[in-house]
C-alpha cells in the first residue's frame, strides 16, 4: 500500500513514494523514481514509525524534507543521504518549504493537546513558533493536517486543520 506520493516540481519523472506494508508493526519504505514510476529505487527503509509528510523545496528540488512523528529529517542531494532535524517535543505531522528558498520551511503538528505551527529560515537547524491560540482561533482541538504556502506572496500560509482553513500571515 502507498501512503504518500510526491512529484518534483521541476522535473515530473522524478517521484517519491512512501510504500506501507501493513503487519503487527507496519514498515515504512521511500522510494524514488526518476523514469515517471516505471523503476524504483529504495532510499530509506524499515522506518517503524510512518513518513507522514515528505516536503520538496520548488526552488531547489535536492533539498527534501521529511516527517517522522518523532522526528525530522533533511536531504540535501535528492534523497540520496539524509540528516535528522528536531523540534523539542512537538510531534510533527506536516511540512511545507517556501516556493522561493529551500532554506525556510514549515511544520505543523501538535504537543500534547496544542496544535502548533513553527519556522525555520536556516534550513530546519532552528524553528521558531509562529502560532500562539491556533486553537482557540479555530474552536477547540484540532490537528494541522496540511500546510500550503502561497506560490506568489509566500508571507501567506494556509493551515488545513479538522476545523476548517487558517490563513496564517507572516
Amino acid at each position: 500500500m502507498v501512503s504518500l506520493v510526491r512529484v518534483d516540481p521541476q522535473n515530473p519523472d522524478v517521484v517519491y513514494a512512501v510504500r506501507v506494508t501493513p503487519s503487527r508493526y507496519s514498515v515504512y519504505e521511500l522510494f524514488k523514481s526518476t523514469d515517471g514510476g516505471a523503476t524504483w529505487d529504495p532510499l530509506l527503509g524499515w522506518l517503524m514509525f510512518p513518513l507522514e509528510s515528505l516536503a520538496i523545496a520548488p526552488s531547489d528540488p535536492s533539498v527534501i524534507y521529511g516527517a517522522i512523528p518523532s522526528r525530522l529529517m533533511r536531504s540535501l542531494d535528492g534523497g540520496t543521504t539524509w540528516e535528522t532535524l528536531s523540534i523539542a517535543g512537538v510531534i510533527v505531522r506536516t511540512l511545507a518549504v517556501d516556493p522561493w528558498t529551500q532554506t525556510t520551511v514549515y511544520a505543523a503538528g501538535d504537543i500534547g493537546s496544542e496544535a502548533v505551527v513553527f519556522k525555520s529560515v536556516d534550513a530546519g537547524v532552528t524553528w521558531t513558533r509562529i502560532t500562539d491560540r491556533l486553537l482557540e482561533a479555530l474552536g477547540g482541538f484540532t490537528y494541522v493536517r496540511t500546510l500550503a504556502v502561497h506560490p506568489w506572496f509566500p508571507n501567506l500560509l494556509y493551515a488545513g486543520t479538522d476545523a476548517g482553513v487558517a490563513l496564517l500571515i507572516q
